[in-house]
């Protein structure tokens, strides 16, 4: 799934399906393109995973920055 997001944006960066499936139990992982304040853009991949903190269901978001893993798929295609 890719997404186009602007960095800043209000609000959560998972997607709706994506929150559902993670507080069904079920770890989601997601490509997003984000674009910096500067107008360059980076590809993140976002891991979402449902932890339970002192009790309460909570989601866990995290983002790896994968823009060069991106740029080398993008030169082995173009070979």
């Amino acid at each position: 799934m890719r997404l186009e997001l602007r960095a800043g944006m209000a609000g959560s960066t998972v997607p709706l399906a994506n929150v559902r499936d993670a507080a069904s139990g079920l770890r989601v992982v997601t490509e997003l393109v984000l674009q910096r304040l500067d107008g360059t853009t980076r590809w993140v991949m976002q891991t979402v995973v449902p932890v339970s903190l002192q009790g309460q269901g909570r989601l866990l978001e995290s983002y790896v920055d994968i823009t060069e893993r991106k740029q080398w798929e993008d030169t082995i295609q173009t070979t």
